[in-house]
């Protein structure tokens, strides 16, 4: 599930520091490309956590589905097969008498 962290882009704020920018004074916009290329960045880090965000979820959902229904199905495979391996046991031990 998405946080809603996750849904909040940064490019409305570039809009509006672009919108800022032209009404300032010429000595301030050459700070602009600072100002922006942090924004951007922010922009870039907030878009990577909310990957890894939705990658954790994803694992998360994963791992409740092979605890459910895998792990079990493993169980009664190895069961199975550790029941045979008794069988095979016992007959090997019959043949040998």
């Amino acid at each position: 599930m998405q946080s809603s962290r996750c849904t909040t882009s940064a490019s409305g704020r570039a809009t509006h520091l672009q919108h800022t920018a032209g009404h300032t004074h010429t000595e301030h916009t050459e700070t602009y490309p600072i100002i922006l290329c942090g924004v951007n960045r922010r922009e870039k880090e907030q878009e990577y956590r909310c990957a890894l965000e939705v990658k954790a979820e994803q694992l998360r959902l994963l791992g409740e589905e092979l605890q459910t229904h895998k792990l079990p199905e493993l169980r009664i495979q190895l069961n199975d097969q550790m029941q045979h391996l008794m069988e095979l046991h016992f007959q090997h031990q019959q043949v040998k008498q």
